[in-house]
């Protein structure tokens, strides 16, 4: 059964169950007060009789007193034991008839001849002191053909109420049901063509259904753009793999055909197979880290940025000797301390290929940023070159990657690194002088609970 049919259904089926409970609830109230103000009718008559007949002991007496309130189409009738009945009636129907009373009930209703009749059964005292029950039978003809016409009107409104409910359930599945319909069929055509088609929305609404919309157009935008992304990044790691692959096999059909007679070409092959097979290993590397980047959480802690970055300064003296100066304020950030510092680790890592004066390390403390520096004294980059150094397998120059073993994707993994650390990155360079690197991490972070 398809959903809108559901719709239709369940929603129809729960109208109309609505619908009757609310009609047999006012039917039955109706009746219940109904039958209560008769019953009031008949027990104030039996009331007012039984006042007289308390003032009598004289059975001619009180014949005449039940012919006074014997009801238009009922009976009056006083039980005693041990005595006659005195019963007095304006029906046929009522011969031989006796009511049965339920226990602690003021009112009942019994059928005489197929017709209704409200009895009521009270007890009294005759002036001499005797106890009898007076009796008095109603018929309610008239008030059973004022519920039948309630029942009728009732079940006319039920239907004819119905007819709008029905149009406005086929409405409403139709409005409910034809966004999930065409988010269907945009589904099923984006799989047979292979294209990302999104939904048009027609309104900027607020409803559940409009912000569904929205999500699957976002939610397409975001597939398509990571599939452009993987395109292009599998296009740019085939012609970066291409070339060093295309040398080794070079070298290595040069060392086939000559053997290891030629010192020279032997030892100018094996050069340059080690060195294309390091940086591939490098580019392979760097390639997992940019993926797994995505992937690893992030952990925000208050971190001393100085602090930090002394240590960093220690560890790589040790490793490439007395290059790197600290000028840094004490200051204290909510960031992931390991993906920071695998960020300056980067830019510290390209200041040192590209230089071999001293690296500076400067932090400052700004109105909302930390702003972290790392500068080097290299030959810099033009400026025409500065807007793309941040895209992936992007170089300057081919040349000065090749001999300083660049992949082109350290500054890359460091622009993903910092859009999920929520921090800026820059980059100022001039031709000859240097180039500075610039990180923008935030005090604080949205959410962050300490």
């Amino acid at each position: 059964m398809k959903l809108r049919t559901k719709i239709h259904t369940y929603t129809t089926a729960l109208m109309l169950l609505m619908l009757v409970c609310t009609d047999l609830a006012v039917y039955y109230v109706y009746e219940k007060m109904t039958y209560d103000r008769e019953a009031s009718h008949v027990i104030k008559r039996g009331e007012d009789l039984i006042t007289l007949l308390q003032g009598t002991d004289s059975r001619e007496e009180a014949t005449e007193m039940l012919r006074a309130y014997v009801p238009a189409d009922g009976a009056v009738s006083i039980v005693q034991q041990g005595k006659k009945s005195l019963k007095v009636q304006t029906t046929s129907d009522l011969e031989g008839f006796k009511p049965t009373f339920e226990h602690g009930a003021s009112y009942a209703i019994n059928r005489a001849d197929d017709k209704p009749f409200m009895s009521t059964n009270t007890p009294f005292i005759w002036k001499n002191g005797d106890i009898a029950e007076l009796h008095i039978s109603q018929s309610l003809e008239e008030t059973e053909r004022n519920l039948y016409m309630l029942r009728l009107v009732l079940t006319i409104v039920t239907v004819l109420a119905m007819l709008p409910i029905l149009l406005s359930n086929m409405a409403l599945s139709r409005v409910i049901t034809q966004p999930i319909e065409r988010l269907i069929a945009t589904m099923r055509r984006n799989k047979r063509s292979g294209e990302f088609e999104t939904i048009p929305l027609a309104s900027k609404g607020k409803d559940e259904l409009s912000e569904m919309g929205r999500t699957f157009n976002g939610m397409i935008g975001q597939i398509e753009e990571n599939y452009r992304k993987q395109e292009q990044f599998l296009s740019n790691a085939s012609h970066e793999l291409r070339t060093p692959l295309t040398i080794i096999e070079s070298y290595a059909s040069l060392l086939k055909r000559r053997g290891t007679s030629n010192a020279d070409i032997t030892k100018e092959a094996v050069e340059a197979i080690a060195s294309e097979s390091k940086r591939m290993k490098a580019m392979m590397e760097q390639m997992l880290a940019l993926a797994k980047n995505t992937e690893q959480a992030v952990v925000f802690n208050r971190v001393n940025i100085k602090s930090m970055l002394e240590e960093m300064a220690e560890q790589l003296t040790q490793v490439y000797g007395e290059r790197y100066v600290v000028q840094a304020e004490t200051s204290i950030c909510v960031t992931d301390e390991a993906k920071l510092k695998q960020l300056l680790f980067i830019f510290l890592d390209n200041a040192r290929r590209y230089s071999d004066d001293v690296i500076e390390l400067t932090a400052r403390c700004e109105s909302q940023y930390v702003h972290i520096m790392v500068r080097d004294y290299g030959e810099g980059i033009p400026k025409e070159m500065l807007a793309r150094v941040f895209e992936r397998f992007y170089r300057v120059s081919e040349d000065r990657n090749r001999q300083s073993g660049g992949t082109g994707l350290g500054l890359a993994i460091a622009k993903e690194l910092a859009e999920r650390l929520h921090a800026k990155i820059d980059i100022d360079s001039t031709v000859g002088q240097g180039t500075t690197l610039h990180c923008y991490v935030p005090y604080e972070r949205e959410g962050f609970d300490a």
